[in-house]
């Protein structure tokens, strides 16, 4: 196939199987969500038929297919797609946005965006309504969205390529959808790299974690530590004192070709709690191996020095620019919020500049999948026109490493949970 099928099936036999890794470490910084996120959900499919754990780190994890994920022995440590639904549909709900509408891109997970979205709303249906006014795929963009004009909506979340949102935004602006009446609120696949293509309306809202080389180095560390932790566990449990972490698995016929404790071992795995950075929440996982809590940071779109648009977080405790009143969003004060104009009448159910009355909060929003959004918050007022917000070797835990990328020999051991650099 186009993502070299045979290659990453000669890797998996030659390179992991023939040194007996009891867990695959598989970070990947990559954004483009085409072949890449094809060989990468291929790679962990056979690793899982093959009864492996892969405890992985991939920045396009959005774009891997939910139901082949959730059924393979995956630990998820970037945010994942219901981390960053349950972020955007909290925009919406600190500012009382009950309606929307959803557009999509044939970007890899598009289906699963809609269905996390979905699922979200059900989730918090006790305590805040919405409706979905469209939901959108996007193939010709001056053609396509004209369902969204009829819609009427005001507020879209966007899920797609940042190529493709290029495409996107360009088609709305010239149809009048973007602006002081409108709020586009994006997903990190367009976000990527904070880099900005000047079709994007200055306004925009996005929800974005780190994908750099020095972050998914520093990734290495966790994994490492969930690796050694499951490890520590499985050995010193009575109940495992006949079973092996030795695979023995081989793609030659005499080979056994499923390792039989891989399940068992992964249990271990998904049940570790390391320790998180000072004032973040342990690493743990849900049944569905994905982070409990992750981070993601709220980005608006502003121009910068040279009139240059780049994304600022902007939730946060820096004193307040005064806004433009160019957008719905701009330094993160709701100046003429969307379908509200300054000297007009405001429209009923839409985003009301009358947020300027309340007081604005945040940073990062921390997602927990599990209980609720967590903010932390810093009061102020914003310039508004009414005043008043875990003995290991690194061949028993085989890296998957980013092009670039290399590691040293390095041997660690586990004591207490706690892992130690030998």
């Amino acid at each position: 196939g186009n993502f070299y099928v045979a290659a990453i099936l000669d890797s998996l036999c030659k390179e992991f199987l023939s040194v007996n890794v009891s867990a695959i470490l598989y970070l990947m910084n990559y954004e483009k969500y085409g072949r890449s996120t094809a060989s990468a959900q291929y790679f962990l499919q056979l690793a899982g038929y093959l009864g492996i754990p892969v405890i992985a780190w991939n920045a396009d994890n959005s774009g891997l297919e939910r139901r082949a994920s959730q059924s393979s022995l995956q630990l998820q440590l970037a945010p994942s797609l219901e981390h960053q639904t349950a972020a955007m549909l909290s925009i919406l709900e600190r500012y009382k946005w009950h309606q929307f509408s959803i557009v999509t891109s044939q970007i890899a997970g598009h289906d699963d965006f809609i269905q996390a979205v979905r699922e979200r709303i059900s989730d918090m249906q006790d305590t805040f309504k919405f409706t979905i006014l469209s939901a959108i795929l996007v193939t010709d963009p001056r053609h396509d969205l004209q369902e969204l004009i009829k819609s009427e909506s005001r507020v879209m979340l966007l899920y797609s390529t940042r190529e493709e949102a290029t495409s996107i935004l360009s088609a709305a602006t010239d149809q009048k959808i973007t602006g002081e009446n409108y709020v586009w609120v994006v997903t990190q696949s367009v976000i990527e790299n904070l880099q900005t293509p000047s079709q994007f309306p200055v306004g925009m809202l996005g929800v974005h974690f780190d994908t750099s080389s020095e972050s998914l180095v520093s990734e290495i560390t966790t994994a490492i530590k969930v690796y050694a932790y499951g490890v520590e566990d499985f050995v010193n449990d009575p109940k495992n004192a006949n079973r092996s972490l030795n695979t023995q698995l081989s793609c030659e016929v005499a080979g056994e070709s499923r390792w039989s404790t891989g399940d068992l071992f992964f249990k271990y795995l998904k049940n570790v709690s390391v320790e998180g950075d000072q004032g973040k929440p342990n690493v743990e996982f849900t049944q569905d191996g994905v982070l409990k809590a992750a981070e993601l940071k709220i980005m608006n779109l502003r121009p910068g020095v040279s009139k240059q648009l780049v994304w600022e977080e902007r939730f946060n405790d820096e004193a307040p620019r005064p806004s433009s009143g160019e957008s719905g969003f701009y330094d993160g004060i709701p100046g003429a919020a969307p379908g509200c104009h300054q000297h007009g009448a405001e429209r009923q159910d839409e985003p009301r500049s009358a947020l300027c009355k309340r007081r604005q909060a945040a940073t990062a929003i921390g997602v927990d999948r599990v209980s609720t959004i967590r903010i932390r918050e810093f009061i102020f007022k914003p310039t508004c026109p009414e005043p008043d917000l875990p003995v290991l070797h690194p061949a028993s835990a085989e890296i998957a490493r980013p092009q670039g990328t290399a590691f040293s020999g390095t041997t660690f051991a586990v004591r207490n949970h706690k892992l130690c650099q030998i």
